[in-house]
């Protein structure tokens, strides 16, 4: 007797939550035409096809199908277990590996051949609803109407339409925020740095746009991509739409921020919604321009760390993180810097750092990754902090490092420091 599973999907854009009930409906149907027995049933609400990463109920199917739990997965369609083609490609594979086949209503036993035929079909039709999404967010803003999320100064404005449904992306100011942003502005514009701003509101207990601590960078935003609340055209009543974009990594289903075409960005003047003043706003222009080497905004490439343990410290008094300060290799807490709400003003050195983690490692069990990362403690220390760590020594320190939390102590100079290792199953192997 074929043992069979289940798998059922919807898409938070497209379809219902009785969509997951109706799919295992037909899918029962099949199972009985054809007599199935029904083992297992796996399930994915809400949850887009364009990727099978951080999908919970695929990721069980597919460990039940690697334990050989059971022989068939059933599906309405192909496009249920992805719409990407390498995706279903992939899973296709790795069932295939484990013994297990699929079967669709839409597809019937599937093969090579739908996989290849299914697999580009479903991959241009999520293009093309990428495509149609965009054209119709473009002409949202182009009526004036925000597309995204929640913005620092505004509140939803709800109002009903003639057919007494709700009007999507409609704003109004929020004069409590808005004093706060003319605020920012004002002060910045007068020479105040945004982590002094930052400082001064967290003092004051003011909350910041995601209901918690303000920082900087809350403040400085990216210039070019036209975010952060120095550069937020919307304050001078200018709805700007398209400098931004995003994509999906396939294999974390993480989205990732990209400049958008400088040929499809859309601005639309909305009066109603100024905050600012022009003169206001060409200030704090000319101001941030004078400061920054690159007005248009920081670069994105990713650069090797200078220090081994960079991003791996975390101060002992508050638990935010360490960042470097100052020329010399040394590191002090961001939240103080960043938000100035701890006490701790103590900087450490990155090479007193190093020492406290290389003694912590010499404490555990040998083995040959461990001891490749011993060699490169030594030779960080007889180069006296010179040059930027090797990527090997980089990557074993992250894959066996959890944080080191460093704490200084009453006696000038004296920190006491906590290597906190990941747990034993997770330690590197070479």
């Amino acid at each position: 007797m074929m043992r069979a599973a289940i798998y059922a999907r919807y898409s938070s854009d497209l379809q219902s939550p009785s969509s997951i009930e109706d799919q295992f409906l037909v899918c029962r149907r099949l199972a009985e035409k054809h007599g199935f027995t029904l083992v297992a049933s796996f399930e994915d609400a809400a949850l887009s096809g364009a990727s099978v990463a951080n999908r919970p109920g695929f990721a069980a199917l597919m460990k039940a199908a690697e334990d050989r739990a059971f022989d068939l997965v059933v599906c309405e369609a192909l496009d249920r277990l992805s719409r990407s083609q390498a995706d279903v490609s992939a899973a296709f594979e790795d069932l295939r590996f484990y013994g297990v086949g699929i079967h669709t209503i839409s597809e019937g036993a599937v093969s090579e051949l739908h996989i290849g035929l299914a697999g580009t079909m479903n991959a241009l039709l999520l293009r093309e609803i990428g495509r149609k999404t965009k054209r119709g967010l473009q002409g949202v803003a182009s009526a004036g109407r925000h597309t995204g999320g929640r913005v620092y100064g505004y509140s939803r404005d709800r109002r009903l339409d003639d057919r007494g449904e709700l009007i999507r992306g409609l704003l109004a100011i929020n004069p409590t925020e808005a004093a706060i942003v003319r605020r920012i502005l004002k002060a910045y514009a007068a020479g105040q740095s945004p982590r002094s701003i930052a400082s001064d509101l967290n003092a004051e207990a003011i909350l910041a746009p995601g209901g918690r601590y303000w920082n900087a960078s809350t403040i400085n935003g990216n210039a070019r991509r036209g975010n952060g609340i120095l550069h937020n055209e919307l304050y001078r009543g200018v709805l700007v739409f398209g400098r931004q974009t995003w994509v999906k990594d396939r294999r974390t289903g993480r989205r990732h921020a990209r400049d958008g075409d400088p040929s499809e960005v859309i601005r639309t003047p909305v009066s109603h919604l100024r905050i600012v003043s022009d003169r206001l706003w060409r200030s704090v222009r000319k101001t941030h321009n004078a400061l920054s080497r690159h007005a248009e905004g920081g670069s994105h490439r990713t650069v090797r760390p200078k220090h081994l343990l960079s991003g791996l410290m975390r101060c002992g008094a508050c638990g935010g993180p360490l960042i470097r300060s100052g020329s010399g290799v040394r590191f002090i807490c961001s939240w103080r810097r960043e938000r100035g709400l701890c006490a701790n003003g103590r900087s450490v050195p990155g090479l007193l750092v190093e020492a406290a983690y290389a003694e912590g490692l010499e404490r555990l069990p040998a083995n040959k990754a461990r001891e490749t990362l011993r060699v490169h403690l030594a030779n960080l220390k007889a180069s006296n902090g010179g040059g930027r760590p090797p990527l090997e020594a980089l990557r074993l320190v992250r894959e066996l490092t959890a944080s080191v939390v460093v704490t200084p102590l009453e006696e000038r100079g004296r920190f006491a420091f906590d290597v906190r290792w990941l747990d034993e199953t997770a330690l590197p192997t070479l």
